[in-house]
């Protein structure tokens, strides 16, 4: 597998990483690649697709009904900010 600079990649999603974490971090990261391995040589070739894990669909979640629904004022009444009937928080994406 090729190197992956994972300082780069954590530069990039804006986190910090300092050398013991970026080492535990490959340290996981090939453990989790060598399970990977492990999995892709499993024959399943004879081995049928399915879609749903069970032999018969299992119909057994409640019916959703609503029971006490929020006013838009008491949903908003705790906001801090409130701009057009929607809570106004400030801009958290640089760019």
């Amino acid at each position: 597998m090729e190197h992956i600079d994972f300082k780069k990649l954590a530069n990039q999603i804006m986190f910090d990483l300092d050398a013991q974490e970026q080492a535990e971090l490959k340290e996981e990261f090939d453990i989790l690649q060598e399970q990977i391995e492990l999995l892709d040589e499993i024959d399943t070739s004879d081995v049928e697709e399915m879609v749903y894990p069970f032999e018969q669909a299992m119909a057994y979640l409640r019916e959703d009904e609503a029971h006490h629904v929020l006013s838009q004022k008491e949903a908003l009444g705790n906001a801090a900010a409130v701009k057009m009937g929607h809570v106004h928080v400030p801009k958290v994406v640089k760019s």
